[in-house]
Parts: structure tokens; sequence; C-alpha cells
């Protein structure tokens, strides 16, 4: 009986050594896979603000409010409204912006609002992914270029406009005497 008793303290012992006291703190970072090519993707942020955010925010108009007291006093909690509204425009900016797909360019934010605004804008990056590589974008027609010749006459219609310009020219001009 103290041979198990000695062993489960052992591993116990060896457990907490191994394992850190402090808890490990949830990642700041969203993580999920592109909708399109399903390669792992990764914002900064959470897309939507968190409860620190709208403290950051009030905890802001709190010292704002308290600068202000003398010309506003309690109204200056007011300034809440534009403070919020200028983080919020600024934090979904940001997150919209790293939104988009590298490797693909799938934006979901537009996505969700026009599907085939959506897919133009991913052709459009496909062609200058493609045009970067200096490869043809699949689906256009291949056009090769035709060296130009100097040995071919000029055409019916081209000597024909030539000859009326000469003619029209010599017509114009006065008489040399």
């Amino acid at each position: 009986m103290k041979r198990t008793q000695q062993k489960s303290q052992i591993s116990v012992s060896s457990y907490l050594l191994k394992k850190s006291l402090w808890q490990d703190r949830a990642p700041r970072s969203f993580a999920y896979f592109c909708s399109s090519c399903k390669s792992p993707r990764k914002l900064p942020a959470h897309p939507q603000p968190q409860r620190i955010h709208y403290f950051q925010v009030g905890v802001t108009t709190a010292f704002l409010m308290a600068l202000l007291w003398p010309w506003f006093g309690i109204k200056g909690i007011v300034i809440f409204l534009p403070l919020w509204l200028g983080f919020e425009s600024f934090y979904r900016t940001r997150v919209r912006a790293a939104a988009a797909c590298d490797q693909c360019g799938f934006d979901p934010y537009l996505y969700a609002q026009d599907v085939d605004l959506a897919k133009r804008e991913m052709q459009a990056h496909w062609r200058r992914k493609f045009a970067e590589k200096g490869i043809p974008y699949p689906g256009d027609p291949v056009v090769a270029p035709t060296p130009p010749t100097t040995d071919e006459a000029p055409a019916e219609g081209d000597s024909q406009i030539s000859q009326e310009g000469s003619s029209m020219n010599s017509e114009a001009s006065p008489p040399t005497p």
C-alpha cells in the first residue's frame, strides 16, 4: 500500500511541475477557414467589439467628462456617443480590411452585401495574380502577336485613300510659276 501512495505522490508532483499554475489566456486573435479556398485565416481581433472595448470607451468618456466638467457638467456624458461611433468605425474598418483572404481574394463582408460583386472582385484578384506571373487568365482568348512585315504591298483601300489624298493636295495647292 505504501508503494501505491508513493507512486501517486510522484506522479502528482511531476504533473504539477510540468503544468503551469497560471491559466492560459484566451487567444486574442480570431481563427477560421476561408469559405472559398479553405485556407486557415487569422484575424488580429474578434470581428465584433468585446466587453473590454465598452469599458475602455467608458473610462475615456469619464476622463474627458472630468476635463470638461466646468463647461458641460453632467451633460458631458453625451461624449460617449461620438467616442463610441469613432471607435466602432475604426475597429470595423480594420477588421474588414484584414478579413479578405490573401490566397483567393474572398471578402466575406462584400459577399454578405453583394454576391455578384464579390465574385467579380475574386476574378479581378485572380487576374492580377496571373498577370504578375505572366500567365494568361484561364477563359480569356489567347491572342498571339503577329510580327509586322515590310515586304507586303498596301491593301486596295489603303492605296485608294493615299491616291485620293495626293490628288486632293495637288488640286488645292496653287500652281507654281
